[in-house]
């Protein structure tokens, strides 16, 4: 295929060179007479330079004159330009007022506008099955956590209050989340109280002002909040520079290698609730899952018969009709709605635990205490923070980088379902009013005993199956969370941990499944199948956020 000559040849630009190709087909042996004339196709080739971001601006231009500037400098610079930019277009005038109050409430703009007639009855029946899962996955999610199950049902109702008005996102839905949980639970063990026989007086002096923990769970709801409210700062900080930008960094094999490396560690935390073992341990930082398993085997011996018959009940009932009923076409057709297993699994479990007695006859473990009514506001303490024995050390920094890590985390996996979710409705989001849609949500949750609250991966997905389609379905939610505040939560108390177990165990086994995609990346991109190979193991040999680092690195 011979190349022209060189008038045919143009150089549009010093970096781009655009080539045209000149191809005769060739005639048939027996030629007919429409084809006996020369055909001609013409091709166009670019040949052009590989561009980094300096290397793009050093040659067309956009670069400002004088040295690189550092990362530092560059992002003041941008700060600068965003600040002039919204300071252009902010003036005084009621439409302007108006905007921005929409800009940062966009319920003002969805609300009034809600079809009633088209969306009310299934962002209804949408509401009440998430209302309805959300519940017993509160509890268990507070617990995998180390928080009182309780505040589970906290950070399922307070921090919607706040998302519902201000979120761009019609199908997600926010609440407990088995990694944000997970990764809390790293910090609670580090700085909260631990069980000890001094400190029963602690526990009547919180009963006497109305509190209804013990000194080491109040500890624990402590530490859970002022968790909360740094992750809080942190995506709010996100979302006013303008950070949303990058999201394009995490990748689809990325979230995928990420969130499945993080079912790992989500299934082995609940060996001990599930088995009822003895002796056994709990593990953080690098090598947790090794360690986990190294030692489940160690102490397998002790394991608590009725415990795990009770766990391998619920287990077998949870996958037969989430992965067997709830996917079956024929049995959606009827039903239309799909089942609320766990909300089936913590039913009948309370019932048949407080008739049988599983804990007194049979020493099964069960949560023992769910008060009732809304918790009085109170301002997180950083208090159980700071070393008592060597008060010099003062504030420890790896809790900056441990809450910067889950405020990342958290923010990954909610953008990237809200952008799917967008995409398959037809509609856009605002990525920055995410960030500080979920920032403030997490502040005022903090104020109210709530640990991290995020967006859940099985609830969005249901949520979006069973055709929720605007955040009215959190609406509806909100109400079904607070009748179980309220009135019910005093009678979960006979429900055995083990079940609570199988629910958490339970729920991670998609994200368990997405190894399968290794098969098919390998033939299609080596890429992206190192992508996904790279950080599922740096975050199930090393930790989860050493893994998430890893990924962006790679």
């Amino acid at each position: 295929m011979p190349n022209l000559d060189s008038k045919d040849t143009a150089k549009l630009s010093k970096n781009v060179l655009f080539t045209v190709e000149d191809t005769t087909v060739p005639e048939p042996k027996s030629p007919t007479p429409d084809l006996q004339a020369d055909r001609r196709d013409l091709r166009l080739q670019v040949s052009r330079f590989v561009y980094n971001q300096p290397r793009f601006d050093e040659a067309y231009g956009l670069c400002e004159p004088g040295p690189p500037l550092t990362p530092w400098e560059n992002l003041k610079r941008m700060a600068r330009k965003s600040f002039r930019r919204k300071s252009a277009k902010m003036k005084c005038s009621p439409r302007s007022t108006y905007r921005s109050l929409v800009h940062w409430f966009p319920i003002l703009d969805w609300l009034p506008k809600y079809e009633w007639r088209k969306n009310a009855v299934s962002d209804i029946a949408t509401g009440i099955t998430i209302g309805f899962l959300n519940t017993p996955q509160g509890v268990a999610y507070a617990i995998l956590g180390m928080a009182p199950a309780v505040t589970g049902l906290y950070v399922s109702f307070f921090p919607l209050l706040v998302y519902i008005v201000m979120a761009t996102s019609r199908q997600c839905s926010l609440g407990t989340d088995s990694i944000t949980s997970m990764m809390t639970s790293k910090i609670v063990h580090q700085f909260a109280l631990k069980p000890t026989g001094n400190l029963t007086n602690d526990s009547a002096l919180l009963s006497r002002l109305g509190l209804p923990y013990t000194a080491v769970e109040w500890s624990q709801v402590q530490v859970g909040t002022a968790v909360a409210l740094m992750v809080g700062i942190w995506q709010l900080a996100f979302g006013l520079l303008g950070a949303g930008g990058l999201v394009v960094y995490f990748s689809d094999q990325l979230v995928q290698g990420f969130t499945c490396g993080a079912a790992v560690h989500v299934f082995s935390s609940q060996l001990k609730s599930v088995f009822g073992v003895k002796g056994m341990q709990d593990h953080f930082g690098v090598l947790k899952v090794i360690k986990t398993w190294i030692n489940f085997f160690q102490v397998i011996k002790t394991t608590h018969i009725p415990t795990m018959i009770t766990a391998f009940i619920a287990i077998i009932f949870l996958v037969l009709v989430k992965f067997g009923l709830n996917t079956s076409r024929r049995v959606m057709r009827v039903i239309r709605v799909p089942l609320p297993a766990e909300l089936f699994v913590v039913i009948f479990g309370t019932l048949i635990s407080a008739q049988v007695g599983l804990e007194t006859n049979y020493g099964v473990s069960i949560i023992k205490h769910i008060p009732n009514g809304f918790p009085m506001p109170s301002t997180p303490t950083f208090a159980h923070m700071y070393n008592t024995t060597n008060p010099e050390d003062g504030f420890p920094t790896s809790l900056l980088s441990d809450t910067f890590a889950i405020a990342v985390v958290s923010l990954c996996l909610s953008i990237t379902l809200a952008l799917l979710f967008a995409n398959q409705h037809g509609y856009a989001i605002d990525p920055n009013q995410e960030f500080k849609a979920q920032g403030l949500s997490k502040i005022f949750g903090s104020f109210f005993h709530c640990f991290p609250s995020s967006v859940s991966v099985a609830r969005t997905a249901v949520q979006n199956d069973v055709g929720g389609r605007t955040q009215m379905v959190s609406v509806v939610q909100c109400a079904i969370v607070a009748v179980v505040i309220g009135a019910l939560g005093q009678y979960m108390e006979p429900l055995p941990r083990a079940c609570l177990g199988a629910i958490v165990m339970v729920s991670v086994l998609k994200l368990l499944f997405q190894i399968v995609q290794l098969v098919r990346l390998w033939h299609l991109s080596l890429v992206d199948w190192s992508i996904f190979v790279a950080v599922f193991l740096g975050v199930v040999i090393l930790d989860v956020d050493i893994g998430l680092a890893v990924g962006v690195g790679w």
